[in-house]
Formats: C-alpha cells, sequence, structure tokens
C-alpha cells in the first residue's frame, strides 16, 4: 500500500485522473458508490488524496491475499505471482477496479462453496465498486452448466457477436438511453489493435491445455468459467475496437488463474506442463507490466 502511495514504480496513466477529481462533486455515471463514501470519509476526517489511495489499496490487497489463503495451500506463491503480475496494474492503477475485483474474488470463493448469502453480499459490493462488475450477474446464470457445454455454449456467443459491426452495436443500444450514456462514459478509446498478442496467449494457453488434457476441475470450475466469460468478451470488444473495455475484462478475472494453475500443479501427472504454464503465465504479465512503466 506504501509503494502505491509513495508511487515509487513512478506516476502511473490513471494518478491525474484520480488525482483531481479527488474532492469534486461527481454523479452517477463516473463516480460509484462505495468508492465515492470512502472518499467523502476520508475527506471528513482531515485525509488528503494519498490516505485515500492507502486505504483504497489495503483493502483490496488484504480481500486479495484472504482469497489465496482460501483457495490454495500455495498461498504464498499465489501471492507472490499476483504481486509481480497484476498489483502494478490494479493496485498501482485501476484503483476503483482493483477493489472490485478483490470483492469479486470474494463472490466467486463464497459461490464456489455454495455460500449463497454472502455471495450475493459480495457481488453487490463488486459492483458498487466498479459498475463493471455488473458482468459477475452472468456467472450465477452459468453455474450449474458443465463445464464442456458451457465453452460450447460460450464460443458460439463469441464468434456471433465479434462479428456485429460498430455502427449495428451503436445503434441497438442506442434505444436505451441509460445504456447509451453508460458506454459513452465508459467505452474508452476506440482503438485497432492486435486481438492475438501475448496477454490473450498467456491466459488461453492454460485453458486450452485444460481442454486438451481432459480435466476435470474439481472444485474450479466457476474460476474456470468467470475466466473463459472474460476472454470472450475480451474478443467481443475487441472486435468492436473498444480496447479499454477488451483489456479490462480480460484482466478483471486472469488472476483467477494463478490459483487454477497452483492447483492442477499439485495434483496433475502432468506437472511440467502446468509448471511451464506458470511460468508462461507470470514472465508475459510481468513483462507487459513492466513495459507499461
Amino acid at each position: 500500500s506504501l509503494i502505491t502511495v509513495f508511487k515509487v514504480f513512478g506516476l502511473d496513466p490513471d494518478y491525474f485522473n484520480y488525482f483531481y477529481s479527488f474532492g469534486l462533486k461527481k454523479n452517477f455515471y463516473n463516480s460509484e458508490p462505495i468508492p465515492y463514501l470512502i472518499e467523502q470519509a476520508i475527506i471528513s476526517i482531515g485525509g488528503d488524496f494519498n490516505l485515500y489511495l492507502f486505504f483504497i489499496t489495503l483493502c483490496s490487497l488484504t480481500i486479495k491475499f484472504y482469497f489465496f489463503r482460501n483457495s490454495t495451500k500455495y498461498s504464498i506463491i499465489a501471492v507472490s505471482i499476483y504481486l509481480v503480475t497484476f498489483f502494478p496494474l490494479h493496485e498501482y492503477t485501476q484503483i476503483r477496479a482493483s477493489l472490485s475485483t478483490a470483492f469479486t474474488m470474494l463472490f466467486l470463493l463464497k459461490l464456489q462453496n455454495n455460500h449463497k448469502k454472502k455471495a450475493t453480499l459480495y457481488l453487490l459490493l463488486s459492483i458498487l465498486c466498479h459498475y463493471s462488475a455488473i458482468i459477475n450477474l452472468a456467472i450465477l446464470f452459468v453455474k450449474k452448466i458443465r463445464l464442456k457445454p458451457f465453452f460450447v455454449f460460450l464460443s458460439i456467443i463469441t464468434i456471433t457477436l465479434s462479428n456485429i459491426s460498430v455502427d449495428y452495436f451503436e445503434t441497438a443500444i442506442s434505444y436505451s438511453q441509460l445504456l447509451l450514456e453508460l458506454y459513452i462514459n465508459n467505452h474508452g478509446p476506440k482503438e485497432s489493435f492486435n486481438l492475438i498478442n501475448s496477454s490473450i496467449i498467456s491466459v488461453l494457453t492454460p485453458l486450452f491445455i485444460l481442454i486438451f488434457l481432459n480435466l476435470s476441475p474439481n472444485n474450479k470450475d466457476i474460476y474456470i468459467k468467470s475466466i473463459a466469460i472474460g476472454v470472450s468478451l475480451y474478443f467481443i470488444f475487441g472486435s468492436l475496437g473498444l480496447m479499454t473495455m477488451a483489456f479490462r475484462y480480460l484482466e478483471f478475472f486472469s488472476p483467477l488463474l494463478i490459483v487454477v494453475i497452483l492447483s492442477f500443479l499439485s495434483v496433475s501427472k502432468n506437472k511440467f506442463v502446468w509448471l511451464l504454464a506458470m511460468v508462461l503465465f507470470t514472465s508475459i504479465n510481468s513483462q507487459n507490466i513492466l513495459i507499461s512503466f
């Protein structure tokens, strides 16, 4: 948290956006309730932007470390991988989305363990931290679908929606003023970029290994489905040129792969394959973060 507050690695791209908006009056579209309430609480006790950063980061990391502690017996390794891959992106840069990701992890953990009331609470908290977490609602509908039919269904949906033109998409959502305004305020830049890149390869590789080896995910199927949904949204939004939204959803669920890979590494006979997947995933994502700074 102190690394984030003192910007040990330099200023990130979003720093000034958060800094100059701190303490300003906001509306429904650019300030989710929980970050806004935390901000007002910090201001009420005379705190500044640095205290706000510290508190948000501390909450986010505490929740995520709790998730790793309760999701894998290799929690120290999981935390170490997270710190060199996603920490510089999430806690260091994407403050609100980071806290939302943390509550999403708790939502999935409780959902996986059939603690429905707690899962519902954390689902609500994730959305109130960042509206993009509304995609978590989709996970509730696919929980009971077996993994192979789910992959087939999601592949068909992804291929179909990826062929929709940008103009047709914008026309379709224009009938809802709320959807249109949320889209305008949150879609990010429309840019052409390579859909197949090192980031998506590092995420797809473990999924392909799982399918190729015909492995049963045991108690990690919710995590795998969530990652697959993130991949699907990446290709759908990426095909529309919405780079920010594409990578947002890819990165939203990608940390779950740390737990999935470590889980298969501990029980699979093909340990070398999963070790290679872990090295590939860690090296690519840490390299991408280092390049961005």
